[in-house]
Order: C-alpha cells, then structure tokens, then sequence
C-alpha cells in the first residue's frame, strides 16, 4: 500500500522524542542538519536525521576523492510508528532523497549503515536500490544490554578528572568484574545517488571502491567475544536493547547497579541527599525539580533507598 506522506522539517527535540519511543539507540547522532518529519492525516508518523558521521571528510574521501562533506548525507536515524507496515520506510526513503534533491542542490550522495550488530544487513536499502559498497568489523562493549562505542570508554574506566588519555578502555578483569563484554560485528555500507546520469557516470569512474558489490544477506552475519587478550570466538546475536548515552535513566540504572554491588558510598551534605562517585555528583533534587514528569516514571523503578530516590548528573 502507498501512502500520501506529508514531509517537512521538525524541531531536534520533536525529532528525538520519536526516535527514544521507537528507535533502539534512543540518541542522536552528534552533527545532524536537518530533521525530516514525515505525516500521515498530520499525525507524524516517521522521522529520518540528515547530517554526518563521526569523520564526515574520512568517509566521503575513502568512496569519492574528489567529494567532500558539502556533497553528501548520512542518514543518523531513520524510525517509524510501530503501527506502519514494513515497505513504509522505502517510501519514507524513497520521499526523504526527493527532498534531498529539492532543497539540498549540492548534495549528490546519500550515504548510510546497516547495523549488523543488531543483525541487520540493510534489506530496507537494498528495497530502495541503494549501491552496496562493503562492510567494516566494528567493535564494541556491552554491559547489562546497553551497546557502548570505544569512544565512550574513556567516561566509565578513567582514573580522575585529569586522566588525559583519549581512549581508556577496559582490561580484561574490569570487564569480568563488571559483566562487560567485548563483542565484534559488522556494519554494511550503502549509497543511492541523488545527482545527474552523467555525474553519477563520472563518479562510478573515479570510486575507490567496487559499487557492483552483492547485496549482504543474513548469512554473511557475524559476532564475536573476547574471551582473553587475543581470544576471539563466534557467537549468536548478543542481546543490545539501546545505546549508551548520558541520559538521566542510564545514569540511575548503572548508579544503582554501583548501589547494589557496594562500590560507591552515600552521604548527606546540608539540605540534599547526594551520592558521589569519583568526580561525578548525583542529585536527586534537582531531577526532581526539572524533570518532574520522569521523576514520578522512576520512582515506581527505583523505591526510596537509604534516603536517595532518583538520581541527576550535576557535573562533569
């Protein structure tokens, strides 16, 4: 069935409030340009993010030297409601690289990933005739289903405020003793060109990598687990429910996880109840008074413990 979507760009905050509800990873990507909203009978129905990767140069630069940032996308996010069926999401594709063409004339790439680690190969993109153009072995950590990228390491395993090192990832006893694992997987790229016959012509020439590619299946998926320093072996799909981000609700779960295990102490310090953990402080108060709303939500989660009800980074 086709449906008559409405499309037009929305606000960031209404754009991530659909992809919390019904997007796995419940962030946003961190450079985004435009957030697309897409409407049925103008109830909004679908959200996809336009704008850059981490290294945006890198990657434009490694399929097409002669690209740069200013002439391609990445989808960041792409969700729907829960009651649209499954060939919705090629359609809202298929109008998301039209308004890319209108209103977006120095764009000539959409680019975008399948994430292989939650065992997807990209069957919506190859719905959509987006070129296959390989795929990368990604690593990553899990704790307690939620995915954490090596760059978010460096905020959970350093030693003080002034540890200067980029990365810090954890060794292989941090992991054991906090139910880390350490899982490699795949991520597939995809592109569509939204340029002129002729360029695309031209920039199929000039590719540095093949774009005749077959399309990724199921089969080609794979995981693996550290099991020691060097020790790799072949796993099932790992369970990964969202991603790691410093939302209030992940810093209350791993906080009270800290609680249970003993490894953090409480104390009372003039009117507020705070827990302190290295240079981190948590307020329950100040939760309280900003987000009401969610403060009633996890406080049917988290009952009154020692004097501490829900908890708020308040500094870095």
């Amino acid at each position: 069935m086709k449906y008559q979507y409405k499309v037009k760009e929305i606000s960031k905050d209404a754009a991530l409030e659909m992809i919390q509800k019904y997007h796995y990873s419940n962030t946003l990507p961190k450079l985004n340009k435009h957030f697309l909203g897409f409407y049925l009978d103008n109830n909004l129905v679908g959200v996809i993010t336009l704008g850059w990767g981490t290294r945006p140069k890198h990657t434009i630069k490694k399929i097409f030297p002669n690209l740069d940032t200013s002439n391609y996308y990445e989808i960041g996010r792409m969700c729907m409601t829960e009651d649209m069926p499954r060939n919705s999401e090629s359609q809202m594709i298929s109008l998301c690289c039209k308004w890319i063409k209108q209103n977006c004339k120095d764009v000539k790439v959409l680019f975008t990933w399948a994430d292989g680690v939650q065992g997807k190969v990209g069957y919506v993109y190859q719905a959509c005739s987006f070129l296959y153009c390989g795929s990368i072995m990604t690593d990553l950590y899990i704790m307690n289903g939620i995915k954490i990228h090596p760059r978010q390491t460096k905020e959970l395993f350093k030693t003080n405020v002034n540890d200067k090192r980029k990365t810090i990832r954890p060794t292989i006893q941090q992991m054991k003793d906090n139910n880390i694992q350490h899982i490699k997987g795949k991520q597939y790229k995809y592109l569509k060109f939204l340029c002129s016959k002729t360029e695309k012509k031209k920039l199929m020439r000039e590719s540095l990598v093949d774009l005749e590619l077959s399309y990724p299946k199921e089969d080609n998926l794979i995981w693996e687990k550290q099991l020691d320093k060097g020790k790799w072996e072949r796993i099932n799909k790992p369970n990964v429910f969202t991603d790691y981000s410093k939302t209030v609700r992940n810093d209350v779960d791993k906080t009270f996880n800290n609680i249970r295990k003993g490894d953090i102490f409480m104390e009372e310090k003039e009117t507020n109840l705070c827990i302190y953990k290295t240079d981190v402080m948590f307020d329950f108060v100040k939760l309280q008074e900003q987000e009401p709303q969610l403060f009633d939500e996890l406080v049917k989660d988290y009952p009154l413990q020692k004097g501490i009800y829900m908890l708020e980074v308040v500094g870095e």
